[in-house]
């Protein structure tokens, strides 16, 4: 079986759930980002492990309090269940990014 799913390019902001896996893989999504200057997520703390993928642009973050760090695309961060992380593009070009989340399974 195949399945295509759709994505918004472009330069608006658009923060979007992909991909829920039903069934043996309900414990995977992937979300992906779209946002202008000055745009960000809400702060929140990662309710998995999470691997931001930078495709374009400049992600600027502040993981747990710390200082401000920029990823650029091409670059793949991963963050830890529970981490306090504010993620925001502070530069001129849009940023995109997508966001794979892995959420921890009962054994």
């Amino acid at each position: 079986m195949r399945k295509t799913y759709e994505y918004a390019v472009g330069i608006e902001k658009a923060i979007e759930r992909l991909v829920e896996l039903p069934g043996n893989y309900d414990n995977f999504h992937i979300n992906h980002a779209i946002l202008p200057k000055g745009e960000g997520l809400p702060v929140h703390n990662a309710n998995a492990v999470v691997h931001l993928i930078v495709v374009k642009g400049v992600m600027t973050a502040v993981f747990d309090d710390g200082e401000a760090e920029d990823y650029g695309a091409g670059q793949i961060v991963k963050v830890d269940c529970g981490t306090k992380m504010e993620i925001g593009n502070q530069d001129e070009a849009v940023l995109e990014f997508f966001i794979v989340k892995i959420f921890e399974t009962e054994s």
